[in-house]
C-alpha cells in the first residue's frame, strides 16, 4: 500500500505499495486492522476484532453471518455442484473448455515463467468456462509459495475484460469480481519467478437477503504497463553540457518544471522528452515527483551521475518494485532513502511517464525539492479533519505532542508548525481507501506551502480495516493539490470503546504514514520481506512460530517488532527509529 499501505501493479496506490504500497512488491498495505467498528448489536468484545462473532441472533459482521433468518448462506442462481478439473497442456493458443454444472469451478494447473522482460512469453494458459446460470462471481487465482508472480485476466462472452488482476508482487492470491453468463475466457500467465502450480476458483456469494453490512470488494483494474516496452520512446539519456540548475545554496527549495504530454499507443502510456538537471555539489537530499491530472504519473527512467536508479524495462537498472527505490506508478523518488542512495552531484536525467492514460494536450509538472544546507528537521503539518470524522483539535493535539517527543528522542526531527482545519467533502467522512473519493480528498488544499505535509482524518475506510494509508512510497511530498498529496487516517481505528482517542497509537500511525510519504518502507512486511536500510533489525524466517507465513509484531518482538515502521501493531509502543531511518526523516527536503 501502513498496513499502512498495499501496492498494485497499476497506479495506486499502499503500503505499497506495499502495496506497494505491496508492498514486497506493489500494492497497498493496510495497517493495524484490529479495531472493532461494528454496529452496536455485535457480540464482539469492545474494540476487539479478534473475538469471533458467531451468535445466532443479530449478527452484523460481513461474511460470517450464521443467522437462521436472512442468512447469507441462502442459495443463489448458481447453486449447483462444484466442477473440479485440471488444465491440459499445451493450451497457449487454444483454450481448454470446461462446461459447468451450474455451480462453482475449481480448475488446477501449472505454469512456467519465461518472459522477455516486456511481455508474457512461453507458457500461457487459456481456459474457457461455460456458465449455464447467471450470478455475481469471485475469480481467485492462488499459487504455491511466494516465489512467483502470476497474472490473470477474465473476459466475458463478448470478449471484454471484466477482471484484470496483474499486481506486481509474489504474494498470492489475485482476483476480482464479475457477473458471469455464457462462455467466458480466463488468461493465466507468470510474469516472473519460479514455475508453480496454480488453482483458479470461481465461487458465488449466494442470493439471500442478508442482514450483514454490505461491502463491495474492489476489483483490481490495473494495467500491465510493460506491454510494448520495446516500442516505447527511447530510454538512452544523453546529458547536455549545461543541464538545468536547481536549488538554492544553503537552504531548502521547491521548484517545478512544466512539460507537454505525448501519447504512445505502442506502450499505452503518456510520456515527455528527457529532462536533464544539474545536481549541485552541496546537495544533501532530493525529492522528485511527477504530477498530472491522473494518479498514475511516475518515472520511466532515472539516472544520476551515470548511475541508473530506475529503468521501467529492467534492462539498464532496477525495474518495477526492485530495491533500493522499489518505484511504481504514482510514487516519487527520494534521495536518500538509505545509506547507499545519497544523491551525487552531476547530471540527473529523468523521463516522466503516465501509464494507461492519454494525457496528450495536457501539461505535466516535475516537482523538485532539494536541500542544500543544514536540515531543520521541523515537521510542518496541516492537520485536516473531515467534517463528521469525530475528532477535534483538542483531541488530536496530544497525539501531535507525543509524536514530536518520539521523533526528538530518536534524532528524527520534531514537530514544527501545525495548522488544524476542518473541511467538508462530497464523499463525507466514510470513504474507500482507493479510487476517486480518496484521491479527491488528498487533492484538497488548505494552503499551497510546498514544505508542509497534509494529514487527513476521516471517520473510517469503508472497504478495508485500515488505520492509515499513504498514497505511495515515497509520495509527492512538497506538492499540494494532487490526487496523492497527503496521508489519510481513520479516527475509528484509534478510538477506544469508551470513545477516548488512543493517543500513543495515533501518534505512531501519523509518523508511520508520513514515514512512507518520505520514502521509508516497512522494516518487515507481512510475508517476511525487509526494507532497504541496513541498520533496521530484520525479523528472520525462524520467527514465524505459528507457521502461517505471516510475521506478527509479537513474533518479531526481539527484532523489529518495536520499530515505528513495522507493518502491524503489537502489544507495546512502536516508537523505535534506527539512525538511518532518523536521517531520512529528519533530513528530508520536505521540511523547510
Amino acid at each position: 500500500m501502513g498496513i499502512w499501505s498495499l501496492w498494485p501493479r497499476a497506479a495506486v496506490v499502499l503500503a505499497a505499495l506495499f502495496l506497494v504500497g505491496c508492498p514486497d512488491g506493489w500494492g497497498r498495505s493496510d495497517y493495524r486492522g484490529e479495531d472493532d467498528d461494528d454496529q452496536a448489536d455485535d457480540d464482539d468484545q469492545a474494540d476487539d476484532d479478534d473475538q469471533a462473532d458467531d451468535d445466532a441472533g443479530d449478527d452484523d459482521d460481513v461474511g460470517d453471518d450464521d443467522d437462521a433468518v436472512d442468512d447469507d448462506d441462502t442459495d443463489g442462481p448458481c447453486d449447483g455442484p462444484n466442477l473440479s478439473a485440471m488444465e491440459s497442456e499445451p493450451n497457449d493458443d487454444t483454450a481448454d473448455l470446461f462446461v459447468g454444472n451450474g455451480g462453482p469451478f475449481t480448475i488446477a494447473g501449472s505454469t512456467v515463467c519465461d518472459n522477455d522482460g516486456s511481455t508474457w512469453t512461453g507458457d500461457i494458459d487459456w481456459l474457457q468456462l461455460t456458465f449455464d446460470c447467471q450470478d455475481d462471481a469471485t475469480f481467485e487465482l492462488d499459487w504455491d509459495g511466494q516465489a512467483s508472480d502470476l497474472d490473470m485476466y477474465v473476459y466475458d462472452a463478448a470478449g471484454d475484460v471484466v477482471v484484470q488482476s496483474a499486481n506486481i508482487g509474489m504474494m498470492p492470491p489475485e482476483g476480482g469480481e464479475a457477473a458471469v453468463a455464457g462462455t467466458m475466457s480466463v488468461f493465466i500467465a507468470c510474469w516472473e519467478g519460479d514455475a508453480t502450480d496454480w488453482v483458479l476458483t470461481v465461487d458465488y456469494g449466494g442470493g439471500g437477503d442478508d442482514d450483514d453490512a454490505t461491502l463491495t470488494e474492489t476489483i483490481d483494474c490495473s494495467f500491465d504497463f510493460s506491454a510494448g516496452a520495446g516500442s516505447c520512446p527511447g530510454l538512452s539519456p544523453s546529458c547536455p553540457s549545461s543541464p538545468i540548475p536547481f536549488g538554492t545554496a544553503g537552504s531548502t527549495s521547491a521548484q517545478q518544471l512544466d512539460f507537454d504530454w505525448t501519447w504512445s499507443s505502442d506502450c499505452t502510456a503518456s510520456y515527455t522528452d528527457w529532462i536533464y538537471l544539474d545536481v549541485p555539489s552541496d546537495i544533501e537530499s532530493l525529492g522528485l515527483a511527477v504530477a498530472g491530472t491522473d494518479a498514475s504519473t511516475g518515472f520511466a527512467y532515472v539516472e544520476m551521475d551515470g548511475t541508473v536508479w530506475f529503468d521501467w524495462s529492467g534492462t539498464d537498472g532496477p525495474g518495477w518494485a526492485d530495491p533500493p527505490f522499489k518505484h511504481y506508478p504514482g510514487a516519487g523518488m527520494a534521495f536518500p532513502n538509505n545509506a547507499d542512495t545519497v544523491p551525487d552531484p552531476g547530471c540527473l536525467a529523468v523521463r516522466p511517464m503516465a501509464w494507461d492514460v492519454d494525457l496528450s494536450g495536457e501539461k505535466g509538472l516535475l516537482y523538485i525539492l532539494s536541500r542544500r544546507g543544514p536540515a531543520s528537521g521541523d515537521w510542518d503539518l496541516n492537520m485536516i479533519i473531515v467534517e463528521g470524522a469525530g475528532l477535534t483539535q483538542s483531541q488530536l493535539s496530544p497525539s501531535v505532542a507525543l509524536m514530536s517527543s518520539m521523533l526528538a528522542a530518536n534524532g528524527a526531527g520534531q514537530v514544527g508548525s501545525v495548522t488544524y482545519d476542518t473541511v467538508t467533502t462530497t464523499a463525507g467522512p466514510y470513504i474507500d481507501s482507493v479510487g476517486p473519493e480518496i484521491e479527491a480528498l488528498r487533492a484538497t488544499s488548505v494552503d499551497c506551502d510546498p514544505n508542509r505535509v497534509n494529514v487527513f482524518f476521516i471517520a473510517d475506510f469503508t472497504d478495508d480495516s485500515l488505520a492509515g494509508i499513504a498514497p505511495a512510497i515515497p509520495g509527492p511530498f512538497g506538492v499540494q493539490g494532487t490526487p496523492s498529496s497527503g496521508v489519510v487516517l481513520s479516527v475509528d481505528s484509534h478510538t477506544a470503546g469508551n470513545g477516548a482517542i488512543l493517543q500513543q497509537f495515533l501518534a505512531e500511525t501519523i509518523a508511520h504514514e508520513i514515514g512512507h510519504l518520505l520514502g521509508l518502507f516497512h522494516t518487515t512486511e507481512a510475508s517476511g520481506g525487509h526494507d532497504v536500510i541496513a541498520d533496521t533489525p530484520q525479523c528472520p524466517a525462524s520467527a514465524d512460530s505459528d507457521g502461517d507465513g505471516q510475521f506478527s509484531a509479537s513474533e518479531c518482538g526481539a527484532h523489529d517488532g518495536h520499530n515505528l515502521m513495522f507493518w502491524a501493531p503489537g502489544p507495546w509502543d512502536q516508537d523505535e527509529i534506527s539512525p538511518t531511518q532518523a536521517t531520512v526523516l529528519q533530513g528530508s527536503p520536505a521540511w523547510d
